[in-house]
């Protein structure tokens, strides 16, 4: 059976294929749940990217299966059917359908279904910089087309987009990078913003409580952090902030730790003309072989040979 009714389809990223599981509403929501919400919306970035329209005849059906892939689609004709987590959804002309984490799912014709033309995007998003907000999303956010100023916006984003994808112009490939991820930035933004995600997600007890946390590793992932000192930002003893924190996020504090601060050096070594022990200090190592150390063990790489293959894969080998 499929449902048309909900604005966002929140599925959680514990469902399964045989059944689907909602976070369980928390407590009232207070500005504080927010705060930590713009260093995570931050961690999107786009690796890869590829746009197209395409129509299809009934009966018809597509099967996706992506790792580390947002999908989305904008249905722009006729009517279809998304199916993710065992949970099926009509998607008419106008809907906007988005799967954060890349989970399997299908597209199909409707009984009664002509055809349907839909709008694709398909964007490889640095997984390990965005895990944290991620793990904050359910399976599949479908926004309607009578929900107007999201849908609007989205649409005009795209023909930008879609003027954008064959141009040859210097600097035009960039523009198109960062305007792909504005527009998942900005339908996260709104989910977070509705009233159903306010209750499903920031409302959660312990996610409230850790969010100054989150926000504070972002903030200053140089820091000597430790389980007591993080502790003292959410406010909790260290064992029950160290509990809290592994049972909300799926790890420890120090792995998630871990995790910002290598994201952060990658970051840099891509894009920035620091040294090596200049990243290292700006990511919280007291020396370059520590760092080296550290980074080899978690890319399996080292920085150094990192950040060449970077240059090679942005421009090609010198001639």
């Amino acid at each position: 059976m499929t449902d048309r009714a909900p604005t966002n389809i929140d599925i959680s990223p514990s469902a399964t294929a045989g059944g689907v599981t909602e976070a369980q509403p928390g407590g009232p929501v207070t500005s504080k749940s927010w705060e930590a919400l713009p260093d995570l919306l931050d961690t999107i970035h786009c690796e890869t990217y590829s746009f197209f329209t395409a129509s299809y005849a009934a009966p018809w059906a597509l099967s996706f299966s992506g790792q580390g892939e947002v999908f989305s689609y904008e249905l722009r004709e006729g009517s279809a059917i998304i199916e993710i987590a065992g949970a099926e959804f009509m998607l008419e002309v106008g809907d906007l359908c988005l799967i954060p984490h890349g989970k399997p799912h299908k597209l199909y014709s409707s009984a009664d279904s002509k055809g349907a033309a839909i709008g694709h995007a398909i964007c490889r998003v640095d997984v390990q910089r965005a895990n944290p907000l991620l793990k904050l999303l359910p399976f599949a956010l479908i926004f309607r087309a009578e929900d107007g100023a999201l849908v609007s916006w989205m649409r005009t984003m795209a023909g930008f987009i879609e003027d954008l994808r064959n141009s040859t112009d210097p600097g035009d490939q960039a523009i198109l990078r960062r305007m792909t991820e504005a527009a998942i930035i900005r339908a996260i933004q709104e989910y977070f913003q509705s009233e159903h995600a306010k209750d499903r997600t920031f409302g959660r007890a312990a996610l409230f409580r850790i969010t100054p946390v989150l926000r504070a590793i972002h903030r200053a992932p140089e820091k000597k952090w430790s389980v007591a000192s993080l502790a003292r930002e959410a406010g909790m003893s260290r064992t029950v902030f160290a509990t809290t924190f592994a049972e909300t996020m799926g790890e420890t504090p120090a792995q998630y730790l871990l995790g910002v601060r290598m994201a952060v050096a990658q970051d840099l070594l891509r894009s920035s003309p620091m040294s090596v022990s200049d990243v290292a200090w700006r990511v919280g190592y007291a020396n370059e072989g520590a760092f080296g150390r550290a980074f080899k063990r978690y890319f399996g790489i080292s920085p150094i040979n990192f950040r060449a293959s970077e240059v090679v894969s942005d421009f090609g080998p010198e001639t």
